[in-house]
Formats: C-alpha cells, sequence, structure tokens
C-alpha cells in the first residue's frame, strides 16, 4: 500500500518554517460501540436442528391393518370376528411372548401375516424387521410373502402339517387358533418357485422339472431319515447321543430307542421334552411323530415324577409331566 493512500498534504496547513504538515486519514478517536445482540437466548443451529420435527415413522403395514377385514366390525356389521393367537419362534425380546390378534370369519392367511407384523412392529419387539415405510408396495408384498404360517398344536408348531395357503380363510383352519409365523428359508421360497411355474412346456422347464425330480429319487433315502439329538436330565456331556431313525417315528418309540442306548430300563418311565413356541421346556405326547419337528430340534429324555432340576416348573396337560422353563 502506498503512503500517499494513508498520508496526505492539506495545502491550507502550514508549518512556521513553510513546510506542508503530514496528517494521517486514520482516525483513532474514542467512537461509541454498538452494543453486541444478547445471544443466550437465542437458540443455536445445532438446537434448531434437533427441536425441529422429523418426519414420522411410519408403519410399512399400516396400509393392511386399514383393509375392511381387519379393522373391528361396526355396529351395523354381522360378521363375527375370531381371536388368533400367534407367536414369534424368532423372536428374542419379548422372550416366548406371544400376540392375540382379532379378525373377521372371512379373513385370508395372507391377511393374518400382515396384521401380526403390523403388531410385531407397532409393539417393537426385537429383532426389528428388516423393512421400513419407504419401501415400493411391490417390495412390502415381497416381505409379506416370505413368511409362513404354521398352525400350532399342544404347545409345539406342526412342521408336518405345513404353512397355510395364503388364500385360505381362518374360519377354514380346522379350529385351530394358535398359529406360529415364520420367515421362510431360501429353500422354501425355491421350492415355492418351483411348484408355481406357469410355463412348463418350455424345454428348458421340463429338463429342470426331470432333473429335480431324478434329484429327489436319489435322496428319497436319505430324506426318509431324520438325525435326533437326545440329552439326558443330568446335562452331562457324556449322557448326550444322537442316532439317525424314520421321519415318521412316535416319540414312545423314540424314547425306548433312546433309553436302550443310555442303558436305561423302564422306559414307560420316562419321556421326550423339547421347547415349544414359548421358549418352554414341555413335555412331548407319546403319539407325536418326529415328523412334526424341525431338523435342528434337541429332545432332553427326563424321567416321569422325578423331582425337576429347574426352579420354576409349571405342570403340562399330560399327567405326571413337567414343563421347565428355560431361561434367555
Amino acid at each position: 500500500m502506498k503512503m500517499s493512500g494513508i498520508l496526505e498534504t492539506p495545502p491550507s496547513e502550514d508549518t512556521d518554517w513553510g513546510q506542508s504538515r503530514a496528517y494521517s486519514v486514520l482516525d483513532f478517536s474514542r467512537r461509541d460501540v454498538r452494543p453486541i445482540a444478547d445471544t443466550s437466548t437465542r437458540p443455536s443451529g445445532l438446537t434448531r436442528l434437533l427441536d425441529s420435527p422429523s418426519a414420522p415413522i411410519m408403519n410399512p403395514f399400516s396400509h393392511l391393518v386399514r383393509s375392511s377385514r381387519l379393522r373391528s366390525p361396526l355396529e351395523d356389521d354381522p360378521e363375527p370376528m375370531i381371536a388368533i393367537t400367534v407367536y414369534f419362534p424368532h423372536a428374542e425380546a419379548p422372550y416366548g411372548a406371544s400376540l392375540v390378534l382379532e379378525l373377521h370369519e372371512e379373513a385370508r392367511v395372507d391377511e393374518l401375516v400382515g396384521l401380526a407384523l403390523w403388531s410385531y412392529w407397532e409393539k417393537g419387539w426385537f429383532p426389528q424387521l428388516s423393512i421400513n415405510h419407504t419401501e415400493s408396495h411391490k417390495a412390502t408384498q415381497m416381505f409379506l410373502s416370505s413368511w409362513n404360517v404354521f398352525p400350532v398344536n399342544d404347545g409345539f408348531v406342526n412342521y408336518e402339517h405345513g404353512a397355510h395357503d395364503p388364500s385360505d380363510k381362518v374360519r377354514l383352519l380346522n379350529g385351530v387358533v394358535d398359529f406360529a409365523l415364520l420367515r421362510a428359508s431360501e429353500d422354501d421360497n425355491r421350492k415355492f418357485k418351483l411348484g408355481h411355474r406357469k410355463s412348463y412346456s418350455l424345454p428348458s422347464n421340463r429338463m429342470s422339472l426331470l432333473l429335480h425330480a431324478r434329484k429327489k429319487s436319489q435322496g428319497s433315502k436319505n430324506s426318509s431319515t431324520k438325525s435326533v439329538f437326545v440329552r439326558k436330565e443330568s446335562s452331562s456331556s457324556s449322557d448326550e447321543l444322537e442316532f439317525e431313525i424314520p421321519i415318521f417315528t412316535e416319540m414312545q418309540d423314540i424314547v425306548r430307542r433312546a433309553c436302550k442306548l443310555f442303558d436305561l430300563s423302564h422306559s414307560e418311565d420316562y419321556v421326550l421334552m423339547a421347547l415349544d413356541v414359548k421358549k418352554a421346556l414341555r413335555t412331548i405326547s407319546p403319539s407325536h411323530r418326529l415328523s412334526s419337528f424341525p431338523d435342528a430340534v434337541e429332545f432332553t429324555l427326563a424321567k416321569l415324577g422325578s423331582s425337576p432340576s429347574s426352579p420354576a416348573i409349571r405342570h403340562s396337560s399330560l399327567p405326571n409331566s413337567y414343563t421347565y422353563v428355560k431361561r434367555p
């Protein structure tokens, strides 16, 4: 910056010796300062951002509940309602809980799935469902189709019966009012797609079906048996065994086989137990077949009338039997 921009020589002011006196255009005199506004009552930008109303998180299944079949009946609606108990075996919190839903008798199974998932979302159960309200309608329908409804008999999911068809009416489900909602596996989805193919006339589809049938026939011998894991009530590591047995074997026959392998006499005094839909160890009816249980089930061999080792006990419907509550 040049000195001429700061120092100027005024022509009117002269010194005694006849020379001009330079002065500065900068003013350093005291001036009144405008008071600074009080910011103590003004919220910061972060505070305003946190306090701003956010978009509400909508239940992705709300449009299903708004349908006429899932709403409570009006006063002039003669269609009766039916109470359905739904269990979620995959739920971790709350542990072993269930939901009681009210549906019209003419409601379909897929509407039962929608209402059950809507209630699961509203309750905030854990783990959370892997879907949100921003998903498209098609994505929501695909998510709904990945869930299967199984009947619950005597406290256990009846896998032998299989999943109900989504188009079935609730009132036609043989009077069953207890169901379990299970997520379909990838293998189940492939079977569903294979069974619902429409273009069977194409050579490529015929070939794939023939290969599938051949593979199924080759593995039919292995698929007719199932690996059974049985543990004695003592829970010692040496009191565990695993053996192969036909899938249609009844529980009483498995008890006799297990007692023989454990070198136990009087097999009629023993019974098998397994985790039910409430995550409790429950006595299994002797007439239950192995095919009604999943592949990864673990059985416990207990003696009737013996003192249970667990402090939390409930008597089941069978005589001389117990239900042990397994803590998470």
